[in-house]
């Protein structure tokens, strides 16, 4: 009896707690959905600007407000009341009726508990189907004697109000909630996205118990798949920061024109495009895109300004160059073009991750959960160079710990191309995260077939690299933007008051460091306007922490070198961001530097993470993680499709 005991406890341990965490993920992401569309259906009229109050209403007086529905499902009315910032004892009673007098709803208030110069929301009770172009009559009386009455904000850019019968030629300052039908979350364009996004969410629940059997790259490639195509059907065009910029500089590169052109009447930085049409119509949201889907690129060009991204290599955007050219020699619809070069840069990053999961031998689960934040993703699935960022810098990680731990033989010539092409890549792509180089120093000496050949390969890596972003930002240094900063005078601060300048940083780290968290995983997503749940993000740190803390190891000799290596390019990246966003971004002699975003950070985690996990203590520990958990993967699939509900309601709702 004890063995079937036991063998049934072990069986609901191996198989029950498999379903338990997608089932937990799966409600909780319905649960936060409901809660949205809720919000979404919901509309509020505009207040009405409050000019003067009412005299204190009292025993014997008979307001009578006359409001008229703008559309249908009137469920609430909001009324701003006032009471004299005193405790009165009385009551106050206000109805609701129709144009026929039938009395609707009705309430009685307690002046005690109304609070001074705020809104108090009156709940209907049910949804007023027909409310739009209907006419309601919002009846108010009060049993108070003077000196214990509350009374009401009126103001005079509308009328309606009535006192005893007579005309006040004002109006209640009043606002009124609409809640539309939830059929029309599944209409037309709108629920067609809706639809999408919960099949992919179905599956993606449905596979997750299965996923931690397989490889955790086929694994981790799974939900990245499927989380990427969520932000595809969610996120409308253009729905990340500058994505406008990332589309003329890319589309100017798929002309083969390496640097951006200058308008010599304007002195505008940019070229002439195709482009002269209003990509609003489809980035409005997703009817506007369903409604002009067809839209095609304009017949002529007309220069197009975007000094924000042309100081960038062409190596940021070769991706979605490729996309688009590719796109526009067989069609000229001009969103066909824009996902062409989306779906490009993703394919890239896609590739590049997965082959830096698959060749890592140590710290797979953690590589996975830096890819799959919210943010990232949502940037991978743009126009965007960030992605392409955070995979590059990983892969080049990912190949230094396999060379250095896993590889006992001499490097072959495909090996070094890659490693060449990989420093090279990563120092066009954004100057300040050329400290990644450093990495190639932890390549073990044998494998270059000695110390002199190594240091020689690496002084050939470092000078290509810098030499080659020199003399890209020598040809195209006249595009630097300073955003309102002065340049000398911010260098002038840093050369003549180092001091103070590390105060300024320690300031900006202490008091930004929460919010630089948050956004890095995604607390903001789109413009940095569209919120996701702050306790999933929350949660979302605390398991990285999480990972960081628990396989922790302790270094000494060689591997204390390689901790050490891994710190300090963490470390000066981050000093670099801060320095490069404190000289072009930050007004002079400002207290703290403006500009550094969440998301510029997500590349310093793979490299944080091994400065405090030594790989060679994570290679001897028996608690390495080999699969993608399905704890793991549920509560990744869970904030993701939080994220993209929040996009897509806020896409809608535009």
């Amino acid at each position: 009896m004890e063995s079937i005991g036991s063998a049934v406890t072990a069986y609901w341990h191996k198989y029950a707690t498999l379903l338990l965490a997608p089932v937990l993920a799966a409600v909780v992401s319905i649960s936060y959905f409901v809660v949205r569309s809720e919000d979404f259906l919901t509309v509020q009229s505009a207040e009405i600007p409050n000019k003067t109050a009412l005299p204190e209403i009292v025993s014997g007086q008979k307001y009578v407000q006359e409001i008229h529905g703008e559309r249908g499902g009137l469920e609430r009315i909001s009324l701003q009341l006032a009471t004299y910032a005193r405790t009165n004892q009385s009551n106050v009673s206000i109805s609701l009726s129709d144009s026929q007098g039938n009395i609707i709803r009705e309430w009685t208030l307690k002046s005690s508990i109304l609070k001074d110069n705020t809104y108090r929301t009156l709940e209907i009770g049910r949804r007023l189907k027909n409310s739009n172009g209907q006419t309601y009559y919002l009846t108010l009386t009060s049993d108070a004697s003077p000196g214990n009455g509350i009374t009401v904000w009126t103001g005079e850019s509308g009328k309606g109000l009535s006192l005893n019968g007579k005309a006040l030629g004002k109006t209640f300052c009043y606002r009124l909630g609409y809640r539309a039908s939830h059929s029309n979350l599944f209409s037309r364009a709108n629920g067609f996205h809706v639809m999408v996004l919960f099949v992919l969410a179905y599956i993606i629940f449905t596979l997750l118990p299965h996923l931690s059997r397989i490889r955790i790259e086929h694994s981790f490639l799974t939900v990245w798949i499927f989380l990427s195509l969520m932000y595809a059907f969610s996120a409308t065009l253009f729905s990340v920061p500058d994505e406008y910029a990332h589309l003329s500089r890319s589309y100017e590169l798929s002309y083969g024109y390496l640097m951006s052109d200058v308008n010599e009447q304007t002195g505008q930085i940019g070229r002439r495009l195709p482009l002269d049409i209003d990509l609003g119509l489809i980035s409005r949201n997703w009817q506007s895109f369903s409604d002009n889907k067809g839209l095609k690129i304009s017949d002529h060009k007309a220069f197009r300004d975007f000094q924000t991204v042309a100081v960038y290599s062409p190596v940021t955007y070769l991706p979605q160059a490729i996309g688009i050219c590719f796109a526009r020699h067989l069609t000229d619809n001009i969103s066909v073009i824009v996902y062409s070069g989306r779906f490009a840069n993703w394919l890239f990053i896609t590739l590049i991750l997965y082959a830096s999961i698959r060749i890592i031998p140590v710290g797979k689960e953690v590589l996975a959960l830096i890819a799959l934040m919210p943010m990232n993703i949502h940037e991978c699935v743009s126009l965007a160079s960030d992605g392409l960022v955070v995979s590059v810098s990983i892969l080049m990680i990912s190949a230094v710990i396999y060379l250095r731990y896993r590889q006992s033989s001499r490097i072959k010539v495909w090996q070094y191309v890659v490693l060449y092409l990989l420093a090279w890549i990563i120092s066009q792509l954004k100057l300040v995260y050329l400290p990644f180089i450093l990495v190639y120093t932890l390549i073990p000496d044998a494998l270059f077939g000695g110390s002199k050949k190594k240091w020689l390969h690496l002084a050939v890596i470092a000078f290509l690299a810098v030499v080659s972003n020199l003399v890209w930002l020598k040809l195209c240094g006249k595009f630097l933007i300073h955003n309102g900063s002065d340049f000398g005078a911010n260098l002038g601060f840093i050369l003549h008051h180092p001091i103070n300048y590390l105060v300024t940083l320690a300031r900006t780290f202490l008091n930004g460091s929460s919010w630089m968290l948050e956004t890095m995983v995604g607390s903001l997503l789109a413009w940095l306007n569209v919120p996701v749940p702050g306790v999933l993000v929350q949660i979302y740190l605390c398991i990285i922490g999480y990972h960081f803390w628990v396989n922790r190891t302790k270094a000494s000799g060689k591997e204390l070198v390689s901790s050490l290596v891994f710190g300090f390019i963490a470390v000066s990246i981050v000093l670099l961001i801060a320095t490069s966003e404190y000289l072009y971004w930050t007004q002079p002699f400002a207290k703290s530097v403006e500009g550094i975003q969440g998301r510029y950070l997500i590349p310093l985690l793979l490299p944080l993470y091994f400065a405090i996990s030594n790989p060679s203590g994570l290679l001897e520990s028996k608690n390495q993680q080999v699969n993608l958990s399905v704890n793991t993967s549920s509560f990744v699939t869970c904030i993701n499709f939080c994220a993209c509900t929040a996009l897509l309601f806020y896409c809608i709702a535009l």
